[in-house]
């Protein structure tokens, strides 16, 4: 489950950085931010678990939504 929301966050932010970049900067600027999300969301996904679990829910949203 947590695989899944990560996955679709990642997407939706470069998908975001991608268009957002590519308005504002042309294609060169829209290619380099589209290769640094990329770089820092394997980041996210490494800090995910720990984080969550220290925070209040005590758990992954997977978890918290299925109610372990």
């Amino acid at each position: 489950m947590d695989v899944v929301v990560l996955t679709i966050l990642v997407i939706l932010l470069a998908l975001f950085a991608f268009l957002f970049a590519g308005s504002l900067f042309g294609d060169d600027g829209a290619v380099s931010m589209l290769i640094l999300v990329l770089f820092l969301s394997p980041f996210a996904t490494i800090f995910y678990k720990p984080l969550m679990e220290a925070s209040e829910y005590q758990g992954t949203f997977g978890k918290y939504l299925l109610g372990m």
